[in-house]
C-alpha cells in the first residue's frame, strides 16, 4: 500500500484516485476467501496450460469466420503461418505464464466487480471510458483520412460531452444513429502498410508487436488526459480500465482455453486476428467480438459487442453513422 502514500491526498483528483485504487484492492480481499477456500483453484491453475480437443476446424473459420465471433474456439488457426510466426517464443512463453498467474489472482476482483455492480451502472461506466477515448479515435479517423468516420466520431464527442452528461450516456448512438467505433495509432500504422512481423507478449499488457507499442506511445499524445488530468487522476483511470476490461475478457478466454489444444497458440492468433479486424475496421472479417487481452488499459473501453463498421457502409450512411 506504499503506493497510496505518494497520491496527492489534498487535491480532488488525489482523493477521487486514492478511492479508485482501494476500491479495486477492496473488491480483491473480498473475495480472497473464496479463492482460497475454493477447491477448484489449484485445478484452474492446472488448467491454465492444459490441452482440450477442438470443436471448430480451420476449414469452417475459412468458410465463415462469425463461427468464431460467437464462440470464440480460435485454436484451429494457431498452426496458420501467419499467425504461428513467433521468433521470441521462449521468450514470450514465460511473460505469457506471468500474465495468466495475475489474471488468476485478479478475478476475485473482477467477479465481485461483475456481482455487485449493476448492469445499468456497468453500461454507464463503459459509455464514460468510450466518451473520454473519442479524441485518440478523431486523431487517428484524420490520419487515416477516413474523413466520414471522423466527422461521425466529432459529432458523438460533442452530443455525448453535452446531452449525454460527460459520456454517461450514448445520445448519439441512442437518438442520433451514430454508432461508436474506435481507432488507435497502431491500426493507422497499419492501414499505411506497417506490419505486426514481432509478435510479443509483455507483462501487463499482454500480445503486441512493436508497431502497436509505437502506437500506445503516441495516443498518449493524443489524449487530452495528457495534458489536463493530474496524474493521480490518470492513475485510476488506468486502474479503473483494467479491471473492467479483464472483467469482461475472462469469460471469451475462458471459452478459448477450453476449446484449444494450445492456448498460448490460440491467444496469439486470435491477437493478431483481431488486430487484423480493427485494421480493416471489421471488412476483412467477422471477428469483431473478440475479447481485449491487458491488464493495462490506457482509458479505452473496449467493448466487444460493438460491431465495427466497415467504410462501405459508412459511405452509404455518410454523416448519420460511424468497435472493434
Amino acid at each position: 500500500m506504499r503506493f497510496l502514500t505518494h497520491l496527492d491526498t489534498g487535491s480532488a483528483a488525489g482523493r477521487l484516485s486514492r478511492l479508485a485504487v482501494v476500491l479495486v484492492v477492496g473488491l480483491g480481499l473480498g473475495a480472497c476467501a473464496d479463492v482460497t477456500a475454493n477447491p477448484d483453484a489449484p485445478a484452474t491453475l492446472a488448467r491454465l496450460s492444459a490441452p482440450s480437443v477442438p470443436q471448430t476446424t480451420a476449414v469452417q473459420l475459412a468458410a465463415d469466420p462469425s463461427v468464431a465471433t460467437d464462440a470464440p474456439q480460435l485454436a484451429a488457426l494457431e498452426d496458420t503461418p501467419d499467425y504461428a510466426h513467433d521468433p521470441l517464443e521462449p521468450f514470450n512463453k514465460t511473460m505469457f505464464g506471468i500474465n495468466e498467474f495475475a489474471l488468476f489472482f485478479l478475478q476475485p476482483v473482477t467477479r465481485n466487480y461483475d456481482a455487485l455492480t449493476p448492469p445499468w451502472v456497468k453500461d454507464r461506466v463503459s459509455s464514460v471510458f468510450d466518451n473520454a477515448a473519442a479524441p485518440v479515435t478523431l486523431a487517428n479517423d484524420l490520419l487515416q483520412q477516413e474523413w466520414d468516420r471522423a466527422f461521425v466520431t466529432f459529432q458523438r464527442f460533442l452530443i455525448n460531452s453535452s446531452f449525454g452528461i460527460l459520456g454517461l450516456f450514448d445520445m448519439a448512438d441512442a437518438h442520433f444513429g451514430l454508432p461508436p467505433h474506435k481507432e488507435d495509432f497502431g491500426q493507422t500504422l497499419g492501414t499505411y502498410g506497417v506490419g505486426d512481423e514481432i509478435y510479443l507478449v509483455l507483462p501487463l499488457i499482454g500480445p503486441t508487436n512493436p508497431r502497436d507499442m509505437v502506437g500506445r506511445f503516441v495516443d498518449g499524445y493524443f489524449d487530452p488526459f495528457t495534458y489536463l488530468a493530474h496524474s493521480d487522476v490518470r492513475t485510476g483511470r488506468s486502474v479503473a480500465s483494467g479491471v473492467l476490461s479483464a472483467s469482461d475478457a475472462q469469460p471469451k478466454l475462458d471459452e478459448v482455453r477450453k476449446s484449444s489444444v494450445d492456448y498460448y497458440a490460440a491467444i496469439r492468433a486470435l491477437y493478431r486476428q483481431r488486430r487484423q479486424s480493427e485494421i480493416d475496421n471489421g471488412t476483412a472479417s467477422s471477428l469483431q467480438n473478440l475479447p481485449a487481452m491487458t491488464l493495462i488499459d490506457d482509458g479505452e473501453w473496449n467493448d466487444p459487442g460493438v460491431a465495427e463498421e466497415g467504410p462501405t457502409a459508412a459511405g452509404q450512411q455518410s454523416m448519420s453513422v460511424g468497435t472493434n
